[in-house]
């Protein structure tokens, strides 16, 4: 699995056409597991157009804890070479959105689709 994610950045960098597991768990600042029973999270990537090229929602690991998965497959990463503008969000039951990629509300995600030798 070829990918990696770099917060302090904002970017998540995966080779095209590859597959990557990206783990979030949601803790309280004393470092507490967050039960995000209800939840749903969701990622977009839109290109220079603001057309979106990849939609994901994340599975859940083990709700209770906040622990989800975003499964990137070849399918989902066999686009074009190059940066996309992209959030992570999660909607809690009450219906509130809240942002939390990137952390940084004055700054844009990027998702960076790198070159692969062979197909």
């Amino acid at each position: 699995m070829t990918g990696k994610i770099n917060p302090l950045s904002n970017m998540i960098t995966i080779r095209q056409g590859d597959s990557y597991d990206l783990y979030f768990q949601f803790r309280t600042s004393c470092g507490a597991p967050i039960d995000m029973t209800n939840s749903v999270i969701k990622m977009q990537a839109v290109n220079e157009s603001e057309e979106p090229v990849l939609t994901k929602t994340a599975e859940p690991i083990d709700i209770q804890k906040g622990l989800f998965c975003f499964t990137f497959t070849p399918t989902d990463t066999n686009i074009s070479i190059g940066d996309y503008n992209t959030d992570i969000q999660f909607q809690m039951s009450d219906g509130r959105v809240h942002t939390f990629f990137p952390s940084d509300v004055n700054k844009v995600g990027i998702l960076r689709i790198t070159k692969q030798i062979t197909k």
